[in-house]
C-alpha cells in the first residue's frame, strides 16, 4: 500500500525483466534449464546483523516461491567482521538453516576484517519459509561472563539460488496462492475490471481486495486497472484476477476457460470461479470471477471470503449457486481464540539448566467491549528427569507476573497452565506474554547441566490466547481508523461511495482502502459494499457508516455535506474555504493537498462519515496513504497531506509525505491511550491507537 523501497524496486525490476517478459513458448522451452540469482540480505529487508553478549542470536527469514524448483548448487554466503581482533575468551558463531547445522566460525584475528564463508544448502533450503539462525557463543559460563566481543554479519551476505521454474497448480484449493505469497520475489497481482465499472463490479473487486488484505495483513501487492489500461507488458508480468461477465469484460474472450460461461453451462443467477495458467506467461496465473449477471460476479467474489468445509473449493472450477448472509452475531463477535501458531510461532524447545525465556507478542484491537474474561492457556511438556522441587515455569504479561507452576510428574506429558489476563494490565498496541523456564536435575549442578539435553521443556504452538469481544462506540477520530468502519467484522454496515466516473486513481485508492480495512476486520464473511453516487439511495446512506472517496467536483454527494465538514471547499470547486484559522490565506490553485475529514453522518447521527478527498485527484491518493500508513500519528477529525520528493542513499528519487492533523471540535473527550478495566458489572469501551494484528 505504501511506496516501494529502492531495494524492492530493483528486485522487482530484476524479476520482471528476467521472467515476466518471457514469451510463453520461450518460457516452456526453458523450463528445464536452470536459472540462478544472488539475493543479498539487503534486498531481503535486512541490514547488518549485530551480535554481542547482550544479543547473541539473530535470525533471517527467507521465503522461496512455491513454483521454484531448487537445483543443486545453491548456497548461503556470510560476510562477517568483529572487534576486538582477538576476544579475551574463545568465541565463535554457529550457523544453521531450518535447524540443520551449517558450520562453526571461530572468531580470530584472521577474520576480524570482513571475511566470507560459504555454506552449501542443497537439500536444506526449501520452498516456503526458511529460517537462517546465527548465534554467538562468547564463552560465558554460569560463574563468569563471556568475552566482550561485537560481531557484524554484513548486509552483503547473500543467498545464491540455482533453480528452474514450474507452473503453479490450477486448483482453487491453493488460493490465495499465488495471488498472495510470502516470497523474496514480489509479483504484482492485477485486478482487471471492465471499463467504466458498475457498482457491483467495484464491490466484487473491493471484496476480493479486503479478503487478500486480511490474509496478507495488508501486504499483498494488488493493483486495480480497467481493461483499456491493461497493457501487453502488464499481462505478461503479473498474476491476473479478472472481474466481470463475458459481455462486460472482453478479456475473458482471450482465455481458454476450463468451463465456458454461457446459459448452456450455468444458470443465470450463478457465479463461477475459474483458475488457469496465464496464456501470456505460463508462470503466472489467472483467476476469473464471473457469471452471466453482475449478481453472479459478486457471488463469486464473496465465495473467496467464506470458510468452506463441505465440500471445500477444489479443482479449476467452482460454480456458486447461492451465498447466504452471515448472522449479525458473526459480524459483531470477533474471533475468540488465537493459537501461538496463528500468531506465527512454532513449538519452542528449551534444553539445559540455564534460565531461558521466550516472548510472544500480540496486539489489541481498537474500541471494543470484552464479552468474557481474557485468558492465556499455555500447553507444555517436559522431561521426567527434572527435579520437581526447584524446576519451574512462569508467565508474565507486560512485565506483570501472572502464573507459575512447578515442573512435576503431573504435568510432564500434557501440562496446561491457564491464567486470566487482567484487562487493566493490557496496553495499547503491542502486548508481551513472556514465558520463563528453569530446569534442574536431582543431584546435578547448575554449571554442570547448562547444556544437558536430558533436561528439556516444550512450549506448544497450540497454546492460545482467548479474547472474546465486540466493537463499541467512540467519537469519530482519525487516530482510531479503521474504527468504526470495521465495527462489524464482515463489513455489513460499511458503504463506500465513489464518483460516477471512476478514474484510475480512485480505483486504486478503493483497492488499497479495502485491503487496509479488511486486514483489520478479518471477518470470515466479508463483503465490501461500493456504490457510485448515481446508484446510492437515501436508505443506503442512513443504514451505513460511510466513506466518500473523491474530489468535491467529481463526487456529487460532497456538495451536500460540504458545509458540515471541518474544512469545507469553495462552492463548485476543489479550493479550500478558509474557515479553520483566524488568519485567512488566499486559496492557491497550484497547491495540491489531500484531506481526511471525519464527522457524524448527516444521514444518521449514530453512524460516521469519513471523507477522503483533495484539492486535486492525486491528493486523494496522498490522503489515503497517510491514513493507512500513519494512523497512530493522526489526531482529531481533520488532516491535510502533501507529497514531496526525496532522495534515498542509493540516489533514487522517491515520494515522501508531510501531514498535519487537528481537532476542530471543542470540549471533545480525546481517545484514551490505555485499556480501561472491564469489571463484571459494567462494560467500558477501550480505545487503542493501534490497528488489529
Amino acid at each position: 500500500m505504501g511506496s516501494l523501497s529502492a531495494v524492492s524496486r530493483l528486485l522487482l525490476a530484476f524479476w520482471m525483466s528476467f521472467l515476466g517478459l518471457l514469451a510463453p513458448g520461450d518460457a516452456l522451452a526453458q523450463q528445464a534449464a536452470p536459472f540462478s540469482v544472488d539475493l543479498p540480505f539487503s534486498t531481503l529487508g535486512y541490514g547488518a546483523l549485530q551480535l554481542s553478549e547482550g544479543r547473541q542470536g539473530r535470525t533471517v527469514n527467507f521465503f522461496v516461491p512455491r513454483n521454484l524448483q531448487l537445483q543443486p548448487g545453491s548456497y548461503v554466503e556470510l560476510v562477517i567482521t568483529h572487534t576486538p581482533e582477538v576476544p579475551d575468551k574463545p568465541s565463535f558463531l554457529s550457523v544453521s538453516l531450518n535447524n540443520v547445522p551449517l558450520g562453526i566460525i571461530p572468531l580470530t584475528a584472521e577474520n576480524a576484517e570482513p571475511t566470507t564463508y560459504r555454506y552449501p544448502v542443497d537439500g536444506i533450503l526449501d520452498t516456503g519459509r526458511n529460517r537462517l539462525a546465527i548465534n554467538l557463543d562468547s564463552g560465558a559460563t554460569c560463574e563468569e561472563a563471556g568475552a566482550r566481543v561485537d560481531v557484524a554479519v554484513l548486509e552483503e551476505s547473500s543467498f545464491h539460488l540455482e533453480y528452474s521454474l514450474s507452473q503453479y497448480p490450477a486448483d482453487l484449493a491453493y488460493y490465495p496462492l499465488p495471488f498472495y505469497e510470502e516470497s523474496f520475489q514480489p509479483v504484482e497481482t492485477l485486478l482487471v475490471l471492465p471499463d467504466n465499472p458498475t457498482s457491483v463490479e467495484l464491490s466484487a473487486a473491493a471484496t476480493v481486495s479486503a479478503g487478500l488484505g486480511a490474509i496478507s495483513k495488508g501486504e499483498a501487492r494488488l493493483t486495480a486497472v480497467t481493461l483499456s489500461e491493461l497493457t501487453a507488458e502488464m499481462r505478461a508480468q503479473s498474476h491476473l484476477i479478472v472481474v466481470g461477465t463475458p459481455q462486460r469484460n472482453r478479456l475473458l474472450e482471450r482465455l481458454s476457460l476450463p468451463r465456458p460461461i454461457s446459459p448452456s453451462t450455468m444458470q443465470e443467477e450463478w457465479g463461477v470461479l475459474q483458475v488457469l495458467p496465464s496464456p501470456w506467461n505460463p508462470y503466472r496465473m489467472v483467476l476469473v470471477l464471473s457469471g452471466l449477471t453482475d449478481a453472479g460476479v459478486l457471488k463469486a467474489a464473496q465465495t473467496l471470503n467464506r470458510p468452506l468445509r463441505f465440500p471445500p473449493l477444489r479443482g479449476p472450477v467452482a460454480l456458486v449457486a447461492e451465498v447466504r448472509p452471515a448472522s449479525g452475531e458473526e459480524g459483531r463477535n470477533y474471533a475468540t481464540e488465537y493459537t501461538l501458531a496463528d500468531l506465527g510461532y512454532d513449538d519452542e524447545v528449551f534444553y539445559g539448566s540455564q534460565p531461558q525465556s521466550v516472548t510472544y507478542y500480540f496486539r489489541l484491537p481498537l474500541a471494543w467491549n470484552l464479552q468474557s474474561r481474557p485468558r492465556f492457556v499455555l500447553a507444555f511438556s517436559h522431561s521426567q528427569v527434572v527435579n520437581p522441587v526447584n524446576s519451574v515455569i512462569g508467565v508474565s504479561l507486560n512485565g506483570l507476573p501472572l502464573a507459575s507452576a512447578l515442573l512435576d510428574e503431573d504435568n510432564a506429558q500434557d501440562g496446561v497452565l491457564e491464567m486470566e489476563l487482567p484487562p487493566w494490565a493490557l496496553r495499547a498496541g503491542v502486548n508481551r506474554l513472556r514465558v520463563e523456564v528453569e530446569m534442574n536435575r536431582p543431584g546435578g549442578t547448575k554449571c554442570g547441566d547448562l547444556d544437558d539435553a536430558r533436561l528439556w521443556t516444550v512450549l506448544r504452538k497450540d497454546s492460545y490466547i482467548h479474547l472474546a469481544y465486540t466493537r463499541s462506540n467512540a467519537e469519530p477520530h482519525l487516530g482510531l481508523f479503521p474504527y468504526p468502519f470495521d465495527s462489524d467484522r464482515n463489513l455489513t454496515d460499511l458503504l463506500v461511495v465513489v464518483p460516477d466516473a471512476v478514474t484510475s486513481t480512485v480505483l486504486q485508492s478503493l483497492t488499497s482502502l479495502a485491503m487496509g480495512i479488511g486486514s483489520s476486520a478479518k471477518g470470515q464473511y466479508m463483503t465490501f459494499q461500493v456504490r457510485r453516487v448515481a446508484d446510492t439511495s437515501t436508505e443506503m446512506l442512513e443504514k451505513h457508516h460511510l466513506i466518500f472517496l473523491g474530489t468535491p467536483t467529481a463526487h456529487g454527494l460532497l456538495a451536500q455535506v460540504n458545509d458540515l465538514l471541518p474544512q469545507p471547499f469553495e462552492e463548485g470547486s476543489n479550493l479550500l474555504k478558509p474557515v479553520v484559522d483566524t488568519v485567512v490565506l488566499v486559496p492557491d490553485p497550484a497547491r495540491t493537498m489531500g484531506l481526511l475529514e471525519e464527522i457524524a453522518s448527516p444521514w444518521n447521527a449514530d453512524k460516521t462519515l469519513l471523507v477522503i478527498t483533495g484539492t486535486a485527484e492525486e491528493g486523494v491518493g496522498w490522503a489515503l496513504h497517510v491514513l493507512l500508513n500513519y494512523t497512530r500519528k493522526l489526531k482529531g477529525n481533520l488532516a491535510i497531506a502533501e507529497q514531496y520528493l526525496t532522495q534515498t542513499d542509493e540516489g533514487e528519487v522517491i515520494p515522501a509525505y508531510d501531514f498535519f492533523s487537528t481537532e476542530t471540535r471543542t470540549e471533545l473527550e480525546q481517545p484514551q491511550s490505555q485499556v480501561q478495566p472491564t469489571l463484571p458489572d459494567r462494560e467500558r469501551w477501550i480505545a487503542l491507537a493501534d490497528r488489529w494484528w
